[in-house]
C-alpha cells in the first residue's frame, strides 16, 4: 500500500478535530464538514462528507451527503467552526 496524498492527511486531520473545510471539486466550491475518510474497493481515496454550502452538481440540492475522490479535491483548507452536533 502507497503513502497518503499531502490532501488525505490534510483530511484525516480535520475528521479528527471536526474542522470544516472548503476546496474545489469537479471546479465547484464547495463547504463541508468531512466525516469518513478512507479508500473506495479500487484503493482510490475518498471522502464522504456533509456539505452545507457552496456549490452541488445540478440535480443535486444543499445540504447533503456527498462522496468526492479525495485526488480531485484542489484549494483545501480546514477552519474551526460549528460541527454536525454537539
Amino acid at each position: 500500500m502507497t503513502e497518503p496524498s499531502a490532501t488525505y492527511a490534510i483530511l484525516w486531520r480535520a475528521v479528527r478535530e471536526r474542522r470544516q473545510i472548503t476546496f474545489i471539486s469537479k471546479r465547484k466550491y464547495r463547504e463541508a464538514y468531512p466525516v469518513i475518510l478512507g479508500y473506495s474497493a479500487d484503493g482510490e481515496e475518498v471522502l464522504f462528507a456533509y456539505q452545507a454550502g457552496g456549490h452541488t452538481s445540478p440535480g443535486n440540492k444543499l445540504p447533503g451527503w456527498r462522496c468526492f475522490p479525495v485526488a480531485g479535491i484542489r484549494d483545501l483548507t480546514s477552519r474551526k467552526g460549528g460541527w454536525l452536533c454537539r
